[in-house]
């Protein structure tokens, strides 16, 4: 194959270099108006009057007819190229081996598995598992807009109510809410109760939506009570509770009013739900119940409904953990902030208050001599 593309090439380069002199030689003959001046193949002038005029036209003919045959030459050498393309083509189209390519193991991940029972003990609802992220709990609720919006965990739906418990920097953590932004009720009330027994009273409220609409109400006995009075206009409420740690903690969850909501559930990791209340009124189904640490489980699925976006929410909160843990330190400032706002607003009024009785009393007392020393002028008349 070598030796016959060398041969190709010695043709094709030799093809140019008489097509070249010819071209030369018609071009001084013709082209520049020097017809009367015949070159030799050397470029010497050969005879500048011919005594025969039609001996230089035989040359001019001679030298045409060798331009007219090495394009002839030309075009074959490039016949020869193409066949040659069309012989290896086939060497191209050999059939590719089918390679397995390898297949990453899946995932494991260990998650809380919490099991919730009717108050009365009569038996168990169900069990869940809580979901897993990176972020922490009130991080992870993703709140604006007056709602709720969380990064990893069900996904709100009008009218319905979600409970879930969400495992992240801090811990695991009791998570719910009702509702959803933009859309839904326009005009609900919900009222319910939880209480925390077994934790060394070390959970709180991580996040209220909104304002202190979730709230702790009591404390003793190792127990924190926590209240929830939410009303909402085509919004969510709801709130984060925790961390709650070890294994002993049982949490108490009492739902007086639902209003509007027309479901009321506890959803896990793996997608499925567990229904407490549907119905147009919390009394059609479970209004209280427990739940208790029950165990891990060890969850191999990578199509979960957390999972797909957790591996995002790492790299994002690996990468811009200052700036969140910021974000939280601005955020519990600024919680402060209107705590001590709020409290001097009260103390301004109440000093403002005493300030008035205290003109006013100035007030009677100059009334009151004034009136006396009216009195006694009179009286001197």
């Amino acid at each position: 194959m070598l030796k016959r593309m060398i041969a190709l090439l010695a043709i094709t380069s030799l093809s140019f270099a008489v097509s070249c002199s010819s071209d030369t030689s018609v071009s001084s003959l013709s082209g520049s108006g020097l017809s009367d001046i015949i070159l030799d193949d050397e470029g010497n002038v050969i005879d500048e009057e011919p005594a025969d005029e039609n001996e230089n036209i035989d040359e001019i003919i001679e030298n045409e007819d060798i331009v007219d045959e090495e394009p002839a030459g030309e075009e074959e050498s490039e016949e020869e190229e193409e066949i040659d393309v069309v012989v290896d083509d086939p060497v191209e189209e050999e059939e590719e081996e089918d390679i397995d390519l390898p297949v990453d193991p899946p995932v494991c991940v260990m998650r809380k598995s919490l099991r919730i029972e009717k108050l009365d003990g009569s038996g168990s609802i169900g069990d869940i598992s809580s979901y897993k992220g990176y972020l922490s709990a009130a991080m992870n609720y993703n709140y604006y807009s007056a709602s709720a919006h969380p990064i990893v965990g069900p996904h709100p739906e009008e009218y319905e109510g979600h409970f879930f418990f969400y495992e992240g920097k801090e811990g695991l953590a009791l998570n719910f809410f009702y509702n959803i932004d933009a859309g839904g009720s326009s005009n609900n009330q919900v009222k319910m109760e939880v209480s925390v027994h077994g934790n060394d009273q070390i959970d709180k409220v991580l996040l209220s939506d909104d304002g202190n609409e979730v709230k702790k109400s009591s404390s003793a006995d190792g127990v924190n009570i926590y209240s929830g009075k939410m009303h909402y206009w085509f919004n969510t409420d709801g709130g984060v509770i925790g961390p709650l740690k070890g294994e002993d903690f049982k949490i108490h969850v009492k739902i007086f009013n639902v209003g509007d909501n027309k479901t009321v559930g506890f959803h896990s990791s793996n997608g499925e739900s567990l229904a407490l209340q549907t119905g147009v009124s919390a009394a059609e189904a479970y209004s209280e119940f427990v739940i208790y640490y029950a165990g891990e489980v060890e969850d191999c699925d990578l199509d979960k409904i957390d999972d797909s976006r957790n591996q995002c929410v790492k790299e994002i909160a690996d990468k811009y953990e200052d700036e969140i843990k910021e974000s939280e330190m601005w955020r519990e400032k600024y919680s402060q902030a209107l705590k001590d706002r709020k409290t001097k607003v009260k103390e301004m009024a109440l000093d403002h208050k005493k300030e008035r009785e205290s003109i006013k009393a100035e007030f009677k007392e100059i009334l009151a001599r004034l009136r006396a020393e009216h009195k006694a002028a009179r009286a001197d008349l």
